[in-house]
């Protein structure tokens, strides 16, 4: 019964509301507890997040009409009256729905191989001590070489087809895998 009311008391501080019927409604299941606190703040009738959300995004728009027809050349950096007077043809003729299927896919099968060849090394490198002394100080050495850095590596090696641009991915999702995996079999 005291481990109860302590995870009751937990989720009063996570959700971040003194209601103990929303406490105890969110120490059921931590996996919603955004949901579930975002659901009791709207409940309550508290419209200022709302409206600070609403205002924050207005304000960006209009800094960003303001610079970009001011400031900065328009051809350079669109309004976004001119973005949103472009997308709306795009969105109804489909064009906008076919390329995000395509960069969808590259960031899909970039980030699946970088994400398996970083967890079945990091494995390795985990278990297996001689081989991470030996490989360590190169993946130390390269994971700092950002994918924007190996643009220029990337279409010599492989061109400008969609083999550089799965290269580029796996490349920033690799390092970030593969170092904490190690650190997983570790603990």
């Amino acid at each position: 019964r005291d481990d109860s009311r302590d995870r009751v008391a937990r989720c009063r501080r996570v959700v971040n509301v003194p209601d103990s019927r929303a406490a105890r409604y969110a120490a059921r299941s931590w996996a919603g507890v955004p949901l579930r606190a975002l659901r009791e703040f709207a409940g309550r009738g508290n419209k200022r997040a709302l409206l600070l959300t609403i205002a924050s995004l207005l304000i960006a728009f209009l800094g960003w009409q303001f610079l970009s027809t001011f400031v900065f050349n328009p051809f350079l950096i669109p309004p976004p009256v001119e973005v949103i007077r472009t997308a709306i043809p795009m969105l109804a003729s489909g064009e906008i729905l076919a390329d995000i299927s395509i960069s969808m896919t590259r960031i899909l099968v970039g980030f699946l191989t970088g994400s398996l060849v970083g967890v079945v090394m990091g494995v390795l490198l985990g278990r297996i001590r001689l081989l991470h002394d030996l490989l360590d100080p190169i993946i130390e050495l390269l994971r700092y070489l950002s994918p924007t850095a190996m643009i220029p590596i990337a279409v010599i090696w492989f061109g400008i087809g969609e083999m550089s641009k799965y290269f580029l991915i796996f490349w920033g999702t690799f390092f970030i895998v593969i170092i904490n995996t190690v650190a997983g079999v570790w603990r």
